[in-house]
């Protein structure tokens, strides 16, 4: 039976990989390979292997066979590497291991005393201070340059280069462009909720200020900004700022019987584009996205709340204004006190 082929590695995951990372690679790949959006040649071949691929590993026993057959065929080749050996002989005898050249016996070595070690330490000291002072000396001459920051393959290490290795002009122009950096480059922390506090105030602000066209305005340059400049605080707020609008145009569509905002709705559903777009894998975005979604639907309205308020004259008549809020819980979002307090991240978010 003829071996098929490797699906991990058409799909672009590891053997190990969890069902909604094969799906979100999927969905990518597809994106870019289907026949309708692609006109390449090879783009109706390479959209049939990846069909095949995620019917195999989409399927939970259909992919634990395909791992058996996997297993089985790399066994297989394993030992037929092993008959093919150089160590063994065609007639089936081993070979012997090849002779060492024989070396010829070193000269005794004589071994130093303790005044000769005193020595060897003074002048080895009296080098070292040279060398220092004619680094001092150099450094003092020119600049110093600031050190480039390498991220290792583990990501958890960080390699420092001195930039003064590369400071020849054939090699690097005094005014280059920076290299931009990718959102993947960048160390990944968990969701700030006060970022996504101060993306659901924002959008409030812009809603009862500038309406769902500005809003709009907004949520598409906050994402030009992110992929000019990543960070995964600005990506966050931008996404939440995003869920926030299409939680609240949701709610208020629902009850007017009107057709929801189609923006805000694409974006809600496909944020994680927005993260590849700033250089970030979508299958390694989905749980961090969950986490914004359901933060910033439960900040929306308690923002819009908040915002209305301020914008009810103080001596209007208890029914047309929104009833005070209740004491703050560990898991509620903030007082209009707390909230006013906390201009510092709706100016970072700015």
């Amino acid at each position: 039976m003829a071996a098929r082929p490797d699906y991990y590695r058409i799909l672009g995951v590891a053997s190990y990989s969890e069902e909604v990372v094969i799906q979100a690679a999927y969905r990518a790949l597809m994106r870019r390979y289907h026949p309708d959006t692609n006109s390449s040649p090879d783009a109706q071949q390479r959209a049939t292997e990846i069909n095949e691929a995620y019917a195999v590993l989409n399927n939970i026993a259909r992919r634990r066979q395909y791992d058996a057959e996997r297993k089985a065929a790399r066994a297989r080749s394993g030992t037929e590497s092993q008959k093919k050996s150089p160590n063994s002989s065609t007639s089936g005898e081993p070979r012997s291991p090849p002779r060492k050249a024989a070396t010829p016996p070193s000269a005794p070595v004589q071994h130093a005393t303790k005044e000769n070690y005193r020595v060897l330490a003074a002048v080895g000291g009296i080098i070292l201070m040279l060398i220092a002072i004619g680094v001092a000396t150099d450094q003092g001459a020119n600049s110093a340059a600031p050190p480039i920051y390498v991220d290792n393959l583990v990501g958890d290490d960080v390699i420092t280069i001195d930039a003064e290795i590369f400071s020849d002009a054939n090699l690097i122009a005094s005014d280059a462009a920076p290299v931009p950096v990718k959102l993947a480059e960048l160390p990944q922390h968990e969701p700030i909720f006060a970022d996504i506090e101060s993306a659901a105030s924002r959008f409030a602000r812009t809603l009862l200020r500038d309406g769902m066209m500005g809003a709009r305005e907004f949520s598409e340059k906050c994402h030009r900004d992110v992929v000019k400049a990543p960070s995964w605080s600005a990506a966050d707020r931008c996404a939440a700022f995003d869920f926030a609008a299409a939680y609240l145009d949701d709610q208020i569509t629902r009850g007017a019987a009107w057709t929801r905002n189609a923006y805000f709705q694409f974006q809600a559903e496909n944020q994680s584009d927005r993260y590849n777009d700033a250089g970030a894998a979508q299958f390694t975005v989905l749980t961090r996205l969950s986490k914004i979604k359901r933060a910033a639907e439960q900040a929306a309205e308690w923002a819009l709340r908040i915002e209305l308020a301020k914008q009810t004259p103080a001596n209007a008549p208890s029914a047309d204004r929104p009833q005070s809020a209740p004491p703050a819980r560990s898991d509620s979002p903030p007082s209009d006190n707390e909230a006013a307090g906390n201009d510092g991240a709706e100016e970072r978010f700015d």
